[in-house]
């Protein structure tokens, strides 16, 4: 893997996006609420979590409540040591303790579809090329978002076919050396077992 200084700036404008467009009310212009804007189940709980609470899940999108407007303000929670919520966050993934605030979550079902949101940009720039090719390789196939292990360097790609929900995946060992020809490969080798 590398020790390039990673950058977030599409998971953290997708993430936005995301919260903006499906979790937050809009209002008509007579000041009702817009019916079936608010996706049902989707935003952040109304729960208000102190360090010693019994917390959201690991992985939970949080929000600060009642902190100083820092680069924290939207953060993965991470657990708690010490007393205080170990946080990291959206712009930077830098990690820092808080105490004395309490924290706002999105549940984890709701995060864990959307793997792009923990992407770097250059994790995006990756996607991109893998789109890119897929749809190059075949007019059935849609490439969905892949899942990258940061620890082991390791991605999965994901094709589904274009009419069923039918996925199918492989594991590669280390993203940033994979090549355009290992990418098509496994496209024509998907679309090659017939399953339309």
């Amino acid at each position: 893997m590398s020790n390039k200084k990673e950058t977030y700036n599409r998971s953290r404008m997708a993430i936005n996006s995301f919260i903006v467009n499906l979790c937050t009310k809009k209002y008509l212009s007579n000041g009702q609420i817009s019916p079936d804007m608010l996706v049902k189940g989707h935003g952040f709980s109304r729960n208000f979590y102190m360090p010693g609470d019994d917390g959201p899940q690991i992985g939970a999108l949080c929000s600060l409540i009642g902190a100083p407007h820092t680069k924290y303000y939207l953060s993965w929670y991470l657990g708690v040591k010490d007393g205080a919520f170990m946080l990291m966050s959206i712009e930077d993934h830098s990690i820092a303790r808080w105490s004395s605030v309490m924290i706002q979550c999105m549940p984890l079902d709701i995060i864990m579809p959307h793997p792009q949101f923990m992407y770097s940009d250059r994790q995006f720039k990756f996607q991109d090329r893998w789109k890119k090719i897929v749809e190059k390789t075949s007019y059935w196939m849609v490439p969905m978002w892949s899942e990258f292990n940061n620890e082991t360097g390791e991605v999965t790609l994901i094709i589904r076919w274009k009419f069923k929900d039918v996925l199918t995946s492989k594991k590669f060992d280390l993203w940033e050396q994979i090549t355009n020809e290992e990418m098509i490969e496994f496209a024509k080798e998907v679309e090659s077992s017939g399953i339309k």
